[in-house]
């Protein structure tokens, strides 16, 4: 008698062609993971920038002093950069 041998090897075609599917699925999740830190971390990053920004800019007006007016000089350019790297 000769035994069939198709259901066999359907079924490892499934089982192997799940086990690429999850693999494709999980290395795009660390993908995306791993994007979303990045953004997290320039995007906190940034708005760190801006609140200094702002507290230097009032500083300034309340109390103008070449020392303030270059560490208001230098935090701009600072924001200039992220910006430029980011767009």
């Amino acid at each position: 008698m000769k035994k069939s041998t198709k259901p066999q090897n359907l079924k490892d075609i499934i089982i192997i062609l799940l086990v690429i599917f999850n693999f494709v699925v999980s290395i795009f999740a660390i993908f995306l993971g791993v994007q979303f830190y990045i953004q997290k971390d320039a995007l906190s990053h940034y708005l760190v920038q801006d609140l200094n920004t702002d507290q230097i800019n009032y500083e300034c007006h309340r109390t103008p002093s070449d020392r303030c007016i270059k560490e208001y000089n230098r935090m701009v350019d600072i924001k200039r950069h992220i910006l430029s790297k980011r767009f």
